[in-house]
């Protein structure tokens, strides 16, 4: 049920594409199961009134005209997450993603949260994630990406750390062509190379 009217129904499985340009979805649990999709439209995200879960497969996807804010679709973990909006989508609360994290289509901001990427997550698209990454555990001889394909930490030796964050700051370009980022790279209890 998409509405806001009428009795909430016991389930919703999502098995296919539900796009929602709506405020709101509404059961007792929603499921996205193993191909999935959930796309999102909606500037502000959604209103879930339920118990949302991302079976491994599935993706919530971000896909609106202007500048997004995740919403209660957005839930502590999900298993893929995609970018399709060149305005871009900020995060409304720190999230994992343990899947794929495609930006395609538009950039990804973490303000003033975390977004943590499973051991396996693959990064892919040509936009990157400005804020805070981090990967919990990394294990050494392993490539780490964290929110874009080419901002990666690999531990080649030593001790690992028992968590690795890049957060990414945006500037102004100091002449045409160049681009300005500033990286805070943060592993506690490393000790080795990289």
């Amino acid at each position: 049920r998409t509405g806001t009217a009428g009795a909430q129904a016991a389930a919703v499985t999502i098995s296919g594409t539900l796009e929602s340009s709506g405020a709101r979805i509404s059961a007792n649990t929603i499921t996205v199961t193993s191909g999935g999709l959930l796309r999102v439209k909606r500037t502000t995200g959604l209103v879930i009134a339920g118990a949302l879960t991302y079976a491994a497969g599935s993706t919530l996807e971000y896909t609106g005209s202007g500048a997004q804010a995740t919403g209660g679709e957005l839930t502590t973990s999900v298993a893929a997450l995609t970018v399709a909006n060149a305005a871009g989508v900020t995060l409304d609360k720190s999230a994992t993603v343990n899947g794929a994290l495609a930006l395609s289509g538009g950039p990804l901001a973490t303000g003033n949260y975390t977004l943590t990427l499973g051991n396996d997550a693959p990064c892919t698209g040509d936009y990157e994630v400005t804020g805070a990454v981090q990967r919990l555990n990394p294990a050494l001889a392993t490539g780490y990406c964290f929110g874009h394909p080419n901002t990666a930490l690999t531990f080649s030796a030593g001790t690992p750390p028992s968590s690795a964050a890049i957060t990414v700051k945006g500037g102004t370009p100091p002449f045409a062509g160049a681009v300005a980022r500033q990286y805070t790279i943060s592993a506690p209890g490393f000790a080795g190379a990289a």
